[in-house]
């Protein structure tokens, strides 16, 4: 029932702070009644739920851009089952890197090799600094 001097604006607002306060301790509840095993075991399935759903985004993606072309088409003339295939895939690493990485797959494959040789470069540069003995003597 409204109140004298209400308006819908000021209703909703009293709503909208209700319905704020019930998450406020809905989310403290929480806090001091997790499982931290079970909060961790509940990570863990979601990591693997958002990973699985990404690598047949990018399968289904690849396939539709004939990536891993040779594969695809041994599997539709029924020279290979496609649990071979998938094994092939996943062992053979230009493959795979093909279907996850896409078209650009060997320049994303050489970049990130580049960047390995010149963070090691920079790490053993730095190492060496760390261990240089040019301190002037007196």
């Amino acid at each position: 029932m409204a109140r004298a001097g209400d308006t819908d604006t000021s209703r909703a607002d009293r709503g909208v702070e209700k319905v704020v306060e019930a998450i406020a301790k809905h989310r403290e509840h929480l806090r001091e009644h997790i499982d931290p095993a079970r909060e961790a075991e509940r990570r863990t399935r979601e990591f693997v739920e958002v990973l699985s759903s990404e690598l047949e985004e990018r399968a289904i993606r690849a396939v539709a851009d004939g990536g891993v072309a040779s594969v695809v088409s041994e599997v539709k003339r029924g020279d290979l089952n496609p649990y071979s295939a998938v094994r092939r895939v996943i062992e053979d690493r230009k493959s795979l890197d093909e279907l996850l990485l896409g078209s650009n797959a060997n320049r994303i494959v050489a970049a990130a090799r580049d960047d390995t040789r010149r963070n090691s470069k920079i790490t053993d540069a730095c190492s060496r600094s760390e261990t240089s003995t040019d301190v002037p003597m007196s």
